[in-house]
């Protein structure tokens, strides 16, 4: 932990500030790697262990529901049948072209697509303050680390945590946070983006969590959501969860698992006030080499436009046999009323992202 971080901590239970004990802290170049925090309202304390800070709150405050969850990470990591991938790919992610593994959940080639144009979305990197809720062992806060934002990656689940210092060895390092989601123990007002990649649909109270997400933003700040589990609006969520085979190794495991629709979405972001818009990689993406542009509509106005033309949507294909694309592209109500059908009678990519704006 940088002791510049201590300012942006707050207590769980209380939302006070927190202060470093001064007895027993232990430094390693200007890094915090061993400490006790204490609530100075509460005085109730905190660890810092191996750098990462817990801030969770007491275990009869947490609930058996969050209890639930650590421990199925915990079996998921012991018991998954699901990809390895070495430590030696993990600088790399999200993509894992060249590589021998088998994404059979689509999981990570989903990401490798979303992921650059999340970025794009984030405008100018250095300097900013970055939040990441449910990062796992950090790939995406190296990632911005790398490109010279301030980072703190959040997890409910310490090992993976843990595992990010496999990312330390050039230099490069951001502030690993064990944390719930629900009860983000972060000054109001204090990122100018906060990111999550498939982590909104583990929540047991994702408007919940989106209300914290929205405290913690700027004024003028971004949410900024990739891989999130979705349905269209004529299929069941028990359908759609019976189809995954992750989900279910989730399920076995104990982890949460919910299919939300597009519409869901947006009401658990408008209800935090944040301004909620998605966008969707093959309509709205077009690359010029190595630089990103989001245009919305773009797809529909031009033939060769998207950052990956290899897997193009059912509805885009449908769209350019019938040879409409122009006049759909030319008049915003048909082009409206095409995105609606894309985005709530589709199984189709999005990124969800929500701006706050101060009224």
């Amino acid at each position: 932990m940088k002791p510049s971080s201590l300012s942006l901590y707050r207590s769980p239970c209380c939302a006070s500030e927190m202060r470093v004990i001064p007895n027993g802290v232990e430094q390693d170049g200007g890094e915090i790697i061993s400490a006790k925090l204490q609530c100075v309202s509460c005085h109730r304390s905190y660890d810092v262990v191996d750098g990462i800070t817990f801030l969770l709150p007491d275990q009869d405050q947490m609930g058996e529901f969050k209890k639930k969850e650590i421990g199925g990470w915990a079996k998921l990591a012991e018991t998954s049948s699901g990809p390895d991938i070495p430590q030696s790919l993990w600088k790399g992610l999200p993509h894992l072209e060249g590589s021998n593994i088998q994404d059979e959940s689509g999981h990570w080639a989903q990401a490798s697509l979303l992921f650059p144009i999340a970025v794009a979305l984030m405008g100018s990197m250095p300097g900013k303050k970055i939040l990441e809720i449910g990062a796992s062992v950090g790939w995406a806060s190296y990632q911005f680390s790398k490109l010279g934002a301030e980072v703190i990656a959040s997890d409910l689940y310490a090992q993976a945590l843990k595992q990010a210092a496999v990312f330390f060895d050039e230099g490069i390092c951001f502030e690993r946070l064990c944390a719930d989601g629900e009860n983000l123990p972060l000054a109001e007002e204090t990122f100018d983006v906060v990111f999550c990649c498939a982590a909104i649909h583990h929540f047991e109270h994702p408007a919940e969590l989106l209300r914290e997400i929205s405290r913690v933003l700027k004024p003028q700040g971004r949410f900024i959501a990739i891989n999130e589990a979705y349905r269209p609006l004529l299929r069941s969520e028990s359908k759609t969860l019976r189809e995954s085979k992750t989900t279910q190794l989730h399920l076995e495991a104990g982890i949460q698992e919910q299919v939300f629709t597009h519409r869901q979405y947006k009401q658990f972001f408008e209800s935090a006030g944040l301004t909620f818009s998605s966008v969707h990689p093959r309509w709205d993406v077009i690359r010029d080499r190595e630089t990103i542009q989001v245009i919305k509509n773009i797809g529909l106005r031009q033939e060769s436009f998207s950052i990956s033309d290899t897997n193009k949507s059912t509805l885009r294909r449908l769209v350019h046999k019938m040879h409409i694309e122009k006049l759909i592209g030319q008049s915003s109500l048909l082009a409206d009323a095409m995105r609606y059908v894309l985005f709530n009678y589709t199984n189709s990519f999005r990124i969800l992202i929500g701006d706050k704006v101060r009224l």
